[in-house]
Parts: C-alpha cells; structure tokens; sequence
C-alpha cells in the first residue's frame, strides 16, 4: 500500500460494483441502495421522497438460499431483474457514469454496475461487472467476478436519446438513464495562488468535489463542495483536521477557513471497493474536452500523453484514468500527519504538499 504518493491510478472497467441494492424480483434483494433511481412522477410525491428505504435481514437469509453462484452474475438473469426494480427511469450520479448495485445470491454477496462510458456509449456498448464482493478473511482465488462490454450481439440495446439520456433495453425491461450535468461555472472555496478550478466531479458516496491544479505543486488536488455534496456531518479531530461521521474520508480545515481539502481515506474501506474509497476514479468524464482537462494531466504526468483515449481509457486492458491525491489511513490516530504538516510548514502549497504526499 503506498500511502504518500499522488500518481495517476489506471482501474479496471472497474469495478461496476459495490454497495447500492437491487431488490430483484423475488429472488434477489437490494443490499445497500447507494445511488437511488426515481421517476419524475415519484419525485413530486413528498411523501415518497421521504420515505425509508429498508433492507431486510428476513430478505437477506432467504434470497442467500436462493440460486447458483455458477449464474449469481450471469448478465442475462442480473439485467432483466435490475432494470425491473430500478424502473423507467434512472439518475446515474458518479461523473464517471457508474450505476452500481448489489444483491444476495447462493449464499453471498455480490456487488456490480453498469457503466456508461463516455468511450462506448454512443456505440451502443454497455460496461457490465459484476462480482463477489471482498470479505477480509476470503482468501484470494476462486471468487467469481464477471466483466462484460454487452452491446446488440448479447441481446442488449443502448440508444442515445439526447446528450444526457441514454435508454438501456434488455428482454421486456428498458430504463433510461439520465447522466449527472455537473456545474463547472459558478465559484467554490477560495483558491490558493497557483490554483486552477478545473472542474467539479461527483463520487458514489454523495460528495462533490472541486479538482483544483496548483502550478507551486504541479498537481490536483481535492477541495470539497459542501454546498453540493449530500448532506454530512464533519467532525472535528484535530485544531485543523476533521472527519466524515458516514464516509470517513478525512479534510485539512484551517481554523476560520472555507476551503476542506480531501487528504485521507480509509483503507479498508478501498479494499472493500465500497461507495466510501474515494473520488479517485470519479472525475469530470464527461467534460474532458471542454474543460482542457487533459492539458492539465499532461503537466504533472506527461507520460500518459498519447497513451489513452480522451474519455479516459488506458492502454489495451480497457483501464480507466484516475489520480489519487490523499493518503490512505487505517485508524483515525494516523491523522496526526495533518497536524504535524502545520505545525512544520509555513505556505498553504507546501502544507499540502506534506499532507498529501508526505513532502
């Protein structure tokens, strides 16, 4: 595990997966609903909006009884139940298009996503994963994991409706997913000398951040958009650290200071690959080109030039683009870097510098 270094981190077709539910028709349950779909119609109804969405351990035992790990992730029983539970209609919330889910099944459970990549989309292709979700004591080998790009041969259709919404249909289900618009415009925390907004991206978890360049270090880092995120209550650790109570992740917040700038995560989390690992793989997919992103990229890492396409996929695997500028920690006591990095730092730049990648 390398806990200090910020540096360009290629994923896989990733993980379509981890938490969020799916409630299958009767046979698989929804586990953790991270991103929640709902129709236009369910969104007028306060009293549904308001609504707990349960998961049930009676569920969870019974569907564990239900099926076979061999067809647990088999697309052609996973896709028709899914888009059944989700609906019409879908808001697909992460900035790099995944729609994540996951279910009970043979006595496990599993996690997913479908993936919208800005690459394959308009051709029609749908990314797929689906896999046995990581448990600590699970020894590595033997786990199922299925990774698929479904397009018209496998039954699948994906049509563009407009440049936000994309109709997926599948057998006698179709849902029409409908992509975040993010605003990259309008001003967030204050900036430092040297720094860039480049964009605003939207992770899993709810949180929405600003990706800021700063020319001193040569390189991004994470600010947070509290206005934007979901709701979250940040507890104080330290005279200028603080800590999500629901996601863990960790910010340097200077004393009177706007500006809560992402420098851990917790590690255990990003091995469970749960909605709380981090915004790493969860940029402004969408809006590279219009927000030059790539001139950035090329600055601090201009080995990546020429090696991918410009939504992001990395060499000839099908990885995707990612940057990880904060450390992982295990416990909160590993926290005290921050406040170590005050106390022996004097220029903002350099405070996170030594925060972010312990120099």
């Amino acid at each position: 595990m390398n806990n200090t270094g910020s540096y360009p981190m290629h994923k896989t077709k990733r993980r379509l997966g981890n938490r969020p539910p799916f409630l299958p028709l009767q046979a698989m349950v929804l586990v953790l609903l991270a991103l929640t779909a709902c129709s236009p119609d369910t969104a007028e109804d306060t009293g549904a909006a308001s609504a707990r969405h349960f998961t049930l351990n009676e569920t969870m035992i019974e569907d564990l009884a239900t099926g076979s790990r061999d067809t647990a992730c088999d697309h052609s029983e996973v896709l028709p139940q899914l888009l059944a539970q989700i609906g019409p209609a879908a808001d697909i919330y992460p900035s790099e298009n995944y729609y994540y889910f996951s279910f009970n099944r043979a006595g496990s459970l599993f996690s997913g996503s479908l993936r919208l990549a800005s690459d394959r989309r308009d051709d029609g292709v749908l990314d797929y994963v689906c896999y046995e979700t990581y448990r600590p004591w699970q020894a590595a080998g033997g786990e199922i994991r299925v990774e698929q790009h479904l397009s018209s041969t496998d039954g699948v259709t994906l049509e563009k409706q407009s440049a936000t919404a994309y109709r997926l249909h599948y057998g006698e289900q179709a849902t029409t997913f409908t992509l975040n618009t993010l605003d990259h415009e309008s001003a967030g925390a204050p900036l430092l000398p040297g720094d860039h907004r480049v964009g605003r991206s939207h992770d899993e978890s709810g949180g929405v951040f600003e990706l800021v360049f700063n020319d001193h270090l040569n390189d991004f880092y994470f600010l947070l958009d509290r206005a934007n995120s979901a709701p979250d209550d940040l507890v104080q650790r330290g005279p200028n650290t603080v800590i999500s109570r629901r996601t863990g992740f960790a910010y340097y917040n200077a004393s009177n200071s706007e500006r809560y700038v992402l420098v851990g995560v917790n590690y255990q989390e990003t091995l469970m690959n749960s909605a709380f690992d981090g915004p790493f793989d969860h940029l402004p997919e969408n809006d590279y080109a219009a927000l030059g992103f790539w001139d950035y990229v090329y600055k601090a890492y201009p080995d990546i030039k020429g090696n991918h396409t410009q939504g992001g996929t990395v060499g000839d695997e099908g990885m995707i683009f990612s940057i990880r500028p904060y450390r992982l920690y295990s416990d909160t006591s590993d926290l005290w870097f921050v406040e170590d990095c005050v106390a022996t730092t004097g220029q903002e730049a350099d405070r996170l510098a030594c925060m972010i990648w312990g120099l």
